[in-house]
């Protein structure tokens, strides 16, 4: 009920606290039906872009998370890449110490 704070108290009813349910919902009781359905709209928006501000955060969250594990698997491609031309390297001085 907390997004109701902004719709009530343009209409002249004064919530002490916006945690406050037990007084937000004596609030709505005053309210005519249309007032009070457009309360609960109000409310509803404020608790659904709050829903998806969580999503977003957690959607953010992993795409941090993912973007590391993809900074990992390139160093680990890279360290693999390495290793290959080392042994190639490696295999390149016995040919060469062989050969003279």
């Amino acid at each position: 009920f907390s997004g109701l704070l902004p719709y009530l108290v343009n209409t002249r009813h004064f919530i002490p606290r916006e945690g406050d349910l037990k007084f937000s919902i004596l609030s709505l009781q005053t309210l005519s039906l249309a007032q009070r359905s457009e309360a609960l709209d109000v409310g509803s928006i404020s608790l659904t872009v709050k829903e998806h501000e969580l999503r977003i955060n957690s959607l953010e969250q992993e795409v941090s998370k993912l973007r590391q594990d993809l900074k990992a698997t390139d160093v680990s491609a890279e360290v693999l890449q390495l290793r290959r031309e080392i042994r190639n390297l490696h295999k390149q001085v016995e040919n060469l110490s062989h050969g003279s």
